[in-house]
């Protein structure tokens, strides 16, 4: 990553998370600045991107919502129990 790169993508995920903050969406920094360094990869040197991390940090994503929403609901029935 080339210093103009991490400039690029720096402001693409403050942008980004500054616009959820308005509008009181809720979000990953995480993800939100992996994604922007994707982007920014994806702009200066597409064959340079590592294809097979970013399907790994996809498919991460994907699961990490329903297995958050099961120990969320789990928790909250023991709670409840309680």
């Amino acid at each position: 990553i080339r210093p103009q790169h991490a400039l690029a993508f720096q402001a693409a995920a403050g942008t980004t998370v500054m616009a959820a903050a308005l509008l009181g969406a809720p979000l990953s920094t995480t993800e939100t600045t992996a994604s922007a360094i994707v982007g920014v990869g994806v702009v200066a040197q597409p064959r340079r991107v590592h294809w097979d991390v970013v399907g790994q940090i996809a498919r991460a994503w994907l699961l990490t919502v329903p297995i958050a929403l099961a120990a969320g609901a789990i928790a909250g029935l023991i709670v409840r129990w309680l």
